[in-house]
């Protein structure tokens, strides 16, 4: 399920790779789980490889936008 608000707008490899680190976390025995600090990596790992994809299209395309840059402390 994606959030309808992104029309579309988002990169098939990203939400395939959002969907395996969800897919972690829903394991059915919790020793097969990740800690929530590799979740958290993950996740922002994807945040800025995904900022940089859009920084390269807008530079292509001619437009230039800046994006927030998160460590790991600022998603919790």
């Amino acid at each position: 399920m994606v959030d309808p608000a992104l029309n579309g707008m988002y990169p098939a490899k990203s939400l395939s790779r959002f969907a395996d680190v969800i897919a972690l976390c829903v394991q059915p025995e919790p020793e097969f789980r990740p800690p929530m600090s590799e979740v958290v990596q993950a996740l922002v790992r994807l945040m800025q490889r995904a900022s940089i994809v859009k920084r390269r299209s807008s530079e292509e395309s001619g437009f230039a936008f800046k994006t927030p840059d998160h460590e790991p402390s600022d998603m919790l």
